[in-house]
């Protein structure tokens, strides 16, 4: 985690060195922030936490933005006891990693005078990886485990404020739903709601 957050200072550091120097314009525009999600919908639910990235881009003088985003969520807690077939198989998955790619179209509703919200709508890849761990319940063998990666697809929907801390500052809060197009995995519930605060510069 502290290697996590000097990686992200640093490239939150070189980003408004960039944005101060290279685009003059505010048309152009940098976020970083931190999220925490919550997988929804059934018992197979994981909290996940981590944080992002991207870049802004308005387009024209109209309220429509466009932008790309990353992110990083883990987590090393383990689902519960999940069953395999007939029950007799047992499942635990462990040190759960998704890294999101967002490619971004927002829309400002209007720019008041402390908060400005605005809606959005994210075409989503997700890479992810975790650690599954086998083992009959019944305790007549041995344990197996294997490393899982795979990537998925989804629209993520957003919705969020932003409040100018100073002047080429904005700090920004927000809700967003991750609806993934592939079917739920069999171990892990692939739905979640993040919680997502940073700043933009």
């Amino acid at each position: 985690m502290t290697k996590l957050l000097l990686k992200l200072s640093f490239t939150l550091g070189l980003l408004i060195i960039i944005s101060n120097s290279v685009f003059a314009q505010k048309k152009h525009q940098f976020f970083a922030g931190y999220t925490s999600a919550h997988s929804v919908g059934d018992e197979n639910t994981i909290d996940l936490k981590g944080a992002e990235i991207g870049w802004f881009y308005q387009i024209g003088n109209s309220n429509f933005n466009t932008g790309l985003g990353v992110g990083y969520l883990s987590s090393g807690k383990s689902t519960q006891n999940g069953m395999i077939g007939n029950g007799l198989i047992s499942t635990n998955l462990k040190n759960i990693a998704i890294v999101p790619i967002d490619l971004k179209f927002n829309y400002t509703i209007h720019s008041g005078r402390f908060l400005t919200p605005y809606f959005g709508l994210n075409f989503s890849a997700y890479y992810m990886t975790n650690d599954i761990y086998i083992s009959p319940l019944m305790d007549f063998g041995p344990t197996y485990s294997t490393t899982m990666s795979y990537w998925k697809y989804g629209l993520k929907p957003e919705v969020g404020v932003r409040s100018k801390v100073f002047n080429t500052i904005n700090f920004y809060g927000a809700v967003e739903y991750n609806h993934l197009f592939d079917e739920e995995s069999e171990y892990l519930n692939l739905r979640y709601l993040s919680l997502k605060v940073g700043l933009i510069f």
